[in-house]
């Protein structure tokens, strides 16, 4: 498992936005509208700039330098990839992370557990109370599932329904149609 930096980001981010659009233009053969938020560059630079600003607010930044890990990539040996960012949000003790990146869509389990718990350690490197991903994907959950057998007592996951905060698609159109918003990530609140 490496750590990433906000360069590293870029070049993923990139390769994230063309599979979402591949994903995306699958659903067309339904007659449902859906949108998504992509997950680009300027989007991760948003968050990664406001983290950086509440930290130097909160007293506690010195540089970008000096700033934590922004995320992490695990690769196996038969290069299995998978990839996340995470922002640090001093405010509320919290490490959001923005986005998992998974090279396929299914059997992910493992990785994505390998990434929580590097986010895990990260959170309680600065002092975070809290791991939190917005609409985890079955994977996710399954993995958090897995992170807290293998950490034991007092790690648990936890499911609650989000009252604030909530990525939504507005239609200035005369006639409804009911819209879907496909894979809202915490990236997508900006």
């Amino acid at each position: 498992m490496s750590t990433l930096t906000p360069d590293d980001l870029s070049e993923l981010c990139l390769q994230e936005v063309n599979t979402a659009k591949l994903r995306l233009s699958a659903l067309r053969s339904t007659q449902r509208t859906f949108a998504q938020v992509l997950g680009t560059n300027d989007v991760l630079k948003w968050h990664l700039v406001r983290s950086l600003a509440l930290k130097w607010h909160l007293g506690s930044g010195k540089s970008w330098e000096q700033s934590p890990v922004k995320g992490v990539l695990y690769q196996s040996i038969r290069s299995i990839t998978a990839w996340a960012w995470w922002v640090h949000d001093f405010r509320s003790r919290k490490l959001f992370i923005g986005q998992i990146g998974t090279a396929r869509l299914q059997g992910m389990e493992e990785p994505i557990a390998k990434i929580l718990h590097a986010a895990v350690a990260e959170a309680c490197a600065h002092g975070l109370k809290e791991v939190v991903m917005w609409e985890p994907t079955v994977q996710v959950v399954k993995a958090g599932g897995l992170l807290a057998d293998q950490l034991g007592a007092g790690a648990h996951v936890i499911f609650k329904e989000r009252f604030d905060d909530i990525p939504c698609v507005r239609l200035h159109e005369q006639n409804e149609r009911e819209v879907t918003l496909v894979a809202p990530q915490f990236y997508g609140w900006c």
